[in-house]
């Protein structure tokens, strides 16, 4: 499985290097988001680009994943059906929050602004996968806000995606530290 993501990894840098982006999916090329690039920048602290994919080339290239970034050059792609969600989100869909873990669109939309903050967490500097995610789960209320949901419903998505999503997550992205060790410390003032 390690060989597999290393093997991944390198692919994604090497077609990711080799031609701009356009050329190198063809007729399949994934769309840049300027929303998620936004929010991804401020939550990274530098500039990222936020990619969306068809559901054939990431089926294809990264199945299994959500997302993936190039700390390199700020490039974040994400999984078809994590795009989908955040615009629902953006459209106005507010899943209701509260049925429990048999819930899951309400875990789907938590995990998609989760994955998000994710990938922005990569892109500024975070390395390992658990530190990652516990951060990253810190700033689900903030990313959500900064996508333009309302500050109740974020908050809800950020509580749900502590009880349910985070738990289940696979070893790798989980610390017994967090959240108490390691805290994000990036914040954006709004006005309420």
């Amino acid at each position: 499985m390690k060989i597999r993501k290393l093997l991944l990894v390198g692919m994604v840098f090497v077609v990711l290097m080799s031609a701009p982006l356009t050329m190198a999916w063809g007729a399949n090329s994934p769309v840049k988001n300027e929303l998620y690039s936004e929010v991804a920048s401020t939550l990274a602290g530098r500039p990222a680009e936020v990619w969306c994919y068809d559901p054939n080339t990431w089926e294809k290239f990264f199945s299994g994943l959500d997302g993936f970034a190039v700390v390199s050059n700020g490039f974040i792609g994400l999984r078809p059906l994590v795009c989908s969600r955040l615009a629902g989100l953006v459209d106005g869909n507010r899943p209701w929050i509260g049925t429990g873990i048999f819930d899951t669109e309400a875990t789907a939309y938590a995990s998609a602004v989760d994955a998000l903050a994710h990938e922005a967490m990569h892109v500024g500097g975070i390395v390992s996968e658990s530190v990652t995610e516990c951060v990253s789960g810190q700033l689900v209320e903030q990313t959500a806000r900064l996508l333009g949901i309302e500050k109740e419903y974020a908050h809800q998505l950020e509580g749900w995606n502590w009880r349910y999503v985070y738990p289940a997550r696979p070893a790798l992205y989980r610390s017994r530290d967090c959240p108490g060790r390691w805290f994000s410390g990036r914040r954006v003032k709004f006005e309420d």
